[in-house]
């Protein structure tokens, strides 16, 4: 029935097919067929009806040709996947545990770098002479003096300071501490690419080492051409 198919077709670009979102909507739409061939057959209309005809069909569960048109039926219907569409799926579904199993991989190598990016980090930090990181803390008494630029520090001000050796530093005197330490650590990440970028052989291209041999093997090929004339 053309108006059957074309309701079925909008409502499975609505809401997907039966076999993958099966709704009740969909119910409703097969029972406009079903609830006038039903009574033809001694069934009740509606939901009802239908399970008492499954119940009544299950004794030809076996028999080839009813295999075929249930399956012909549903595969019109929705309700069931083509043999080509289930290989699909099965195909989807291996990529998908394919990508599951190399997560792992992926995210260590994520947390190689987060760790690498953390370690840059952590050397940029400003440390006491001895390599100590330095905590901040409050001043409670008027007697701290930075180490830096040996200016006293009056009560209740914040500093920065390692109590293993007792040295620490004003805020202004550590904040550009800080920046210059940041600035080092950036300058020598950005060394470390360049070197790694310069270790690289270039692909189809000479690398300067081949430079000199090929200028050789030319000048001693144009030596062999003059002598030759």
């Amino acid at each position: 029935d053309d108006d059957f198919r074309d309701k079925l077709d909008e409502l499975e670009a609505r809401l997907g097919r039966a076999c993958d979102n099966y709704t009740k909507e969909h119910t409703d739409l097969f029972l406009t067929v079903q609830d006038v061939v039903l009574p033809k057959y001694g069934f009740v209309p509606g939901t009802r009806g239908v399970v008492q005809m499954l119940h009544a069909v299950a004794q030809f569960n076996e028999d080839d040709q009813f295999q075929r048109n249930r399956a012909t039926l549903n595969e019109l219907l929705g309700l069931v996947r083509t043999p080509e569409e289930d290989q699909a799926r099965i195909a989807a579904l291996t990529s998908h545990l394919a990508a599951e199993a190399l997560a792992p991989a992926a995210a260590s190598a994520i947390g190689s770098a987060t760790i690498a990016a953390s370690s840059s980090s952590a050397s940029a930090a400003v440390q006491c002479p001895r390599g100590h990181s330095l905590g901040q803390f409050t001043t409670d008494h008027s007697r701290y003096t930075c180490d830096r630029c040996k200016v006293a520090q009056v009560c209740g001000v914040a500093m920065h300071g390692c109590r293993l050796c007792d040295w620490d530093l004003c805020t202004p005197c550590w904040r550009r501490d800080s920046e210059q330490s940041a600035a080092a650590a950036k300058e020598a990440d950005d060394l470390d690419t360049w070197g790694a970028l310069a270790s690289r052989p270039a692909r189809g291209r000479e690398s300067e080492d081949d430079i000199p041999r090929a200028a050789t093997s030319v000048g001693a090929g144009a030596s062999a051409a003059s002598v030759a004339v």
